[in-house]
């Protein structure tokens, strides 16, 4: 019997894992988006905690305060509200 799968249709874990695992493609994305220029491979090193050459340092904080932004994401999932404590 072939079983039918609804690839829009994840659950709740399939989706974080897929966050997880294109991670540092999304930040590289967001980063080009707001025009630094960054390549996947500088993205990942940085990520990574690695110094890259060629970048300004507001650029690598930018690139790490993305990093730091899916990680509040995943670390604040099963928070049971979201007030205004929450968004500050």
């Amino acid at each position: 019997m072939i079983q039918i799968y609804d690839k829009f249709s994840l659950s709740k874990d399939n989706n974080i894992f897929l966050a997880k695992r294109n991670i540092i493609d999304n930040i590289y994305k967001s980063a080009r988006l707001e025009g630094i220029a960054v390549t996947f491979s500088q993205t990942y090193a940085i990520c990574n905690g690695a110094n890259v050459a060629n970048l300004s340092v507001d650029e690598v904080v930018a690139i790490n305060n993305l990093k730091r932004a899916w990680q509040f994401i995943f670390d604040t999932m099963e928070y049971p509200k979201v007030d205004f404590a929450f968004i500050c």
